[in-house]
């Protein structure tokens, strides 16, 4: 099964920025659903039942601190992924680092590129263009996108026709 780990938005969160995103309506942007709105800490792809009882134990092991996490300007990767960046808090990016550390030492391959914490608010086909997100930024800026860590969840992923479906594995505190 492909599985990631994540830190969901409060329901709250997940309208407000939904509400914002309802204000571009354009046929090249494709948002992700609202109740998908979260923070990958780690995507782990395809693994076994057998390496996902392993990941489980990672995650009942791992200390969670508490972290009030902050979100703030959109960006855009050149895979088309528009996003809200969240603020690269050095507790989250420790909590991070050891996770995909503990990982490894499972025998997991891990990707090797530099973490950018980050909530996916749209895709697009190729780079966005500067103009969209200046109009993005223009709508998300004088929010308060903040919130404090509650529990970290082992998801799967599955890809349909109209997107991924995301399905909780298991929640962690």
């Amino acid at each position: 099964m492909r599985l990631f780990i994540s830190i969901d938005l409060p329901e709250q969160l997940q309208q407000q920025i939904s509400a914002l995103r309802q204000q571009v309506a354009r046929p090249d942007l494709k948002p992700t659903p609202s109740a998908q709105l979260h923070i990958t800490l780690a995507f782990l792809g395809e693994q076994s039942d057998a390496m996902q009882d392993m990941v489980e134990q990672v995650l009942n092991q791992l200390d969670i601190p508490p972290l009030t996490l902050q979100c703030h300007q959109v960006h855009a990767f050149k895979s088309g992924v528009i996003y809200l960046q969240v603020t690269p808090d050095s507790a989250l990016m420790r909590l991070q680092r050891q996770l995909c550390q503990r990982l490894r030492q499972t025998g997991l391959a891990m990707e090797q590129r530099r973490y950018t914490p980050h909530i996916t608010l749209f895709r697009c086909k190729g780079t966005p263009d500067g103009t969209l997100l200046q109009q993005l930024n223009d709508l998300f800026t004088g929010h308060t996108f903040s919130f404090a860590l509650e529990a970290i969840w082992l998801k799967q992923s599955r890809l349909t026709q109209q997107g991924a479906e995301h399905t909780v594995v298991a929640g962690f505190r």
